[in-house]
């Protein structure tokens, strides 16, 4: 088998040539178009009474319609959109809905590929309105369904969605309970979708700049790179790179990196690199590649002040909180101001308490309630009897204690607001000869804090 490069411009001769190499050998000349843009619709009634009416799905490709064994099948999109019922989601509370479906093809033709196979969509985030369907745009990828054994015509057919799975979510963005479901053709025929036939041959093809990876991702960017492609058929000039089928950058052939940038935070994307030829002649791209954006981060800054209830005996709380609160998460920097504690009135004794808190705090905020665990060691740095005080070596200090906070219902970030909770103080060590006399008075459970945050200016 030999490969037949495209004819020159002005030589009728030589494209005559390469028209009976393409004929006689198998060979598809570079360019040739193997793919025509094809659909189906199917509505079918799931099995979950959350969807009370038929769903349907309606799907467009450019799908291949001849595959050559070499360089085998591409990797083409699919797009469209899944309609759902909306009574049913927004009478769980849901105001927004995302998921997956995975939808059951039919083929025949071939015993080598049959009898059946899937292709699997992602439902992307779409507002639920109360009194509306819901039609929610999809984006996924598929093979072809090719016989590259045999090489016989195969008919593809759809049937019906195998598996539905749906994510509520509440105005917050927190989940409510997943809704899964299979949506069955039952007595309704199967839907005829397109047939694709395998070649023994081989295609020139500009093949895709694989490997692509992702080495970055923030909130509204991520970063790739990906490898090299080209031959003697073609002249690449650039690399397109595509968020969801859409180009998001365009960079010249020499670069094999770049930061595409403008995406929305917290949202998914399937990205993938194609190169550009100088005549616009058609560039597989690489296999996608799917990421999440990072939440938009917002950080609040609060003054804190409180009491923590030590062994029965108060502790004044005071310092600053800096929250930085991404979509269903946080992280705090938590700084608190040493304090004087009465340990005791006969005899006389009291002792300046330091709180040294370990690592930054972290917990959620869902169903607008604000949670957080802090990790504060607690450290003696003298004590206070009649007539004087006594230094404690610097040593003298407890093992982190966990003390869990939460807020009540409504909490919000921007306000401030209250924050409570329980806690047990581990044993003091390293304290000298006052070691069991300050233990006694301060080591254990059952402890309590209650705290207030008040927005305030940044510190600069």
């Amino acid at each position: 088998m030999t490969r037949s490069g495209p004819p020159r411009a002005g030589s009728l001769g030589s494209a005559l040539l390469v028209l009976a190499g393409v004929v006689t050998a198998g060979v598809l000349a570079p360019g040739a178009a193997t793919a025509e843009p094809t659909g189906f619709a199917i509505t079918r009634q799931c099995l979950d009474p959350v969807l009370d009416r038929p769903v349907t799905a309606s799907i467009s490709a450019n799908l291949e319609t001849t595959v050559f064994a070499q360089p085998g099948p591409d990797t083409r999109a699919l797009t469209g959109s899944v309609t759902l019922p909306g009574a049913g989601l927004a009478a769980l509370g849901a105001t927004r809905v995302e998921g997956t479906a995975r939808i059951r093809v039919l083929l025949s033709g071939s015993p080598a590929v049959g009898p059946w196979s899937t292709v699997t969509v992602d439902l992307r985030p779409t507002d639920v309105v109360p009194g509306q369907d819901v039609q929610v745009p999809v984006i996924g990828y598929t093979s072809s369904f090719a016989d590259l054994r045999t090489f016989a015509a195969v008919t593809v057919d759809v049937d019906g969605i195998d598996a539905l799975t749906l994510v509520p979510r509440r105005a917050d963005g927190t989940a409510l309970p997943t809704v899964t479901t299979a949506c069955p053709r039952g007595d309704a025929p199967a839907v005829p979708w397109h047939v694709v036939r395998g070649i023994n041959g081989i295609a020139e093809v500009l093949r895709a700049p694989e490997p692509m990876r992702v080495t970055g991702v923030t909130s509204d960017s991520a970063t790739l790179e990906w490898g090299h492609t080209g031959g003697s058929f073609w002249t690449v000039v650039g690399f397109e790179v595509l968020a969801d089928e859409r180009r998001a950058a365009l960079v010249p052939a020499t670069e094999h990196s770049t930061t595409v940038t403008g995406l929305e935070p917290d949202t998914e994307y399937y990205v993938r690199v194609r190169a550009v030829d100088k005549i616009g002649l058609y560039a597989r791209a690489t296999y996608p590649v799917k990421i999440r954006t990072q939440p938009r981060a917002t950080t609040y800054h609060y003054s804190l002040t409180g009491t923590a209830t030590v062994q029965g005996r108060p502790v004044p709380l005071a310092g600053t909180l800096d929250t930085t609160l991404g979509s269903r998460t946080h992280t705090s920097v938590l700084d608190l101001r040493p304090a004087d504690v009465v340990l005791s009135h006969r005899p006389p004794l009291s002792a300046r308490l330091e709180f040294r808190p370990e690592g930054d705090l972290a917990g959620t905020f869902a169903d607008g309630v604000l949670t957080s665990t802090a990790r504060v060691a607690v450290a003696v740095t003298h004590v206070v009897l009649p007539g004087r005080e006594v230094p404690l070596p610097a040593s003298c200090r407890t093992a982190p204690a966990e003390i869990p906070l939460a807020s009540g219902p409504g909490f919000d970030p921007a306000a401030g607001g209250a924050l409570t909770g329980t806690f047990t103080l581990p044993p003091l060590s390293g304290c000298g000869p006052l070691t069991d006399v300050v233990n006694g008075l301060v080591a254990g459970s059952g402890n309590t804090v209650a705290v207030d945050l008040v927005p305030r200016e940044p510190i600069a």
